[in-house]
């Protein structure tokens, strides 16, 4: 299959021995780590930290 000119897919049989080589099911839960990042910023923290970056 082809997007655009580009591939984008194949079209192959599948055969119910073939184990493919990805996750076919949910992962389920994540555990994902809490962060202390302290206080929220202000705008005014927020420019201070970033004047000067991107010039």
């Amino acid at each position: 299959m082809t997007r655009n000119g580009r591939p984008v897919a194949r079209i192959v049989p599948a055969d119910h021995t073939d184990v493919p080589p990805y996750p076919t099911s949910p992962i389920g839960d994540i555990d994902l780590p809490e962060f202390d990042l302290g206080e929220p910023m202000s705008n005014e923290d927020m420019d201070d930290m970033l004047r000067g970056m991107g010039q």
